[in-house]
């Protein structure tokens, strides 16, 4: 009898064990399906994911970043080709998060974190025809999608400083801007970083890099430009040390326990051994600048080439330059295609007239040797333009946007533009590959 019972006890148990199982694959086989019924859109720089209705089938992706007194923003934009801001999806450090909650007026919707990042939303405020405002109801139902990644670094980094970046590497960090990387020791955990000079042609640039679970742990980095090193060494006032040169500038270091008694200190020993990984390296950005000595956002966006024939023709004409009939015409074909990249320098603050400066560049397809030559095809003779020839390299042509006529409204607010202008043109500098 009793094993009557546990038969049939068994038969109950494989019964329920089978309605448990085949119920979660129906679930997984659901789950998967309504899955698959959208447009899933993976982010894979900042991890995380969306999924779209069918109605977004044609939605495009905007990238930017935007440098501030506070840090960097980390911003993408999703909308369609008649408008292309419905919503963003905004990543922060946690520390310039924390600066915004103590801020009047409106700041982004919180998604989630993770170690790396806040990631939060916000939406445009009108809709630029009726197909907009349909697609905006339903931003709502898209951000409930909104999925984290599970994160493959063993690491979680902060990036706040303004001319910096940091990626880890069995603790590499990578500065693209000033071309060196620095390897940290495990100890030092996650490091954060702050950028400050003095001038505004890179000639002198302090770099500090602190342990965040350690302050004592840090190492500041001075890159001091060749021409007026002499003099710049006479008049620092703190210990450092010289660790290598360029046939630009050179670099220094020094740290919390230089010159202190204790130079066998665990501190110390580290700090020479992350001074022995410092590297040189190749700049792959195009374009160097400096924005030290004024607060500016950067916001880098890219687009096609589309000047016309006949917009070269009137410039040209404009400035007397004479060229062949159909010149032009070949001109543009030699440039279709081409990218476009245009760094946009914001002023932050009150500003009359102006605000950006604007910084173009467009592959030199044509193998312009001359600025002459260059100026020849594209210069403008007219005020107001947002497109001047200043430089070349055999890679890349250069162009810079006026600040406008130049009028003062007699508001005393700055001309946010011309204030930029002044400290990031004279420090523009193209990178050889």
């Amino acid at each position: 009898m009793k094993n009557k019972k546990n038969k049939a006890w068994a038969i109950v148990l494989a019964v329920i064990i089978m309605a448990v199982v085949v119920g979660s694959g129906i679930y997984l086989l659901l789950n998967k399906e309504s899955r698959s019924q959208g447009i899933v859109y993976t982010n894979t720089e900042y991890g995380f994911t969306l999924i779209f209705p069918e109605t977004w089938k044609d939605y495009t992706v905007k990238d930017e970043t935007f440098e501030g007194v506070r840090g960097s923003i980390y911003r993408v934009s999703f909308g369609f080709t008649a408008q292309d801001e419905l919503f963003h999806v905004n990543m922060y450090s946690k520390s310039v998060w924390n600066d915004l909650q103590s801020e009047e007026g409106p700041i982004s919707t919180y998604l989630a974190e993770n170690d790396q990042y806040v990631y939060a939303y916000s939406t445009a405020q009108d809709a630029a025809n009726e197909t907009m405002v349909a697609r905006m109801s339903e931003v709502q139902e898209i951000l409930k999608t909104f999925t984290l990644e599970q994160s493959t670094e063993p690491l979680s980094d902060s990036t706040t400083g303004a001319d910096v970046s940091l990626t880890k590497n069995s603790g590499k960090y990578e500065n693209s801007t000033y071309g060196f990387s620095l390897e940290f020791p495990a100890t030092w955990g996650e490091i954060k970083e702050q950028t400050d000079g003095s001038g505004t042609d890179f000639d002198f640039v302090y770099i500090e890099l602190e342990s965040v679970n350690d302050p004592a742990r840090f190492i500041s980095i001075q890159v001091i430009n060749n021409e007026n090193r002499d003099e710049l060494l006479g008049i620092i006032d703190y210990k450092m040390a010289y660790i290598t040169e360029n046939s630009t500038v050179s670099y220094y270091y020094s740290s919390g326990v230089m010159g202190m008694d204790d130079e066998d200190s665990d501190i110390q020993k580290e700090v020479k051994e992350i001074v022995k990984t410092f590297t040189l390296e190749e700049l792959t950005e195009p374009l160097s600048y400096s924005t030290i000595g004024v607060d500016v956002s950067l916001v880098k966006n890219s687009a096609a080439f589309d000047l016309s024939a006949k917009q070269l023709k009137d410039a040209a004409d404009e400035c007397g330059s004479q060229h062949a009939d159909g010149y032009f015409d070949e001109l543009v074909s030699e440039f279709s295609g081409a990218e476009v990249v245009h760094y946009n320098f914001t002023y932050i603050g009150d500003s009359q007239e102006s605000d950006t400066f604007r910084v173009t560049l467009i592959p030199n397809k044509s193998g312009y040797a001359s600025l002459a030559e260059f100026k020849k095809d594209f210069d403008i003779c007219s005020a107001g333009g947002d497109s001047y020839p200043t430089m070349l390299n055999i890679d890349w042509l250069v162009f810079e946007s006026s600040c406008g006529s130049g009028f003062d409204d007699g508001s005393g607010k700055p001309v946010g533009c011309q204030v930029v202008k002044d400290v990031v043109a004279s420090s523009l500098k193209l990178n050889s590959n």
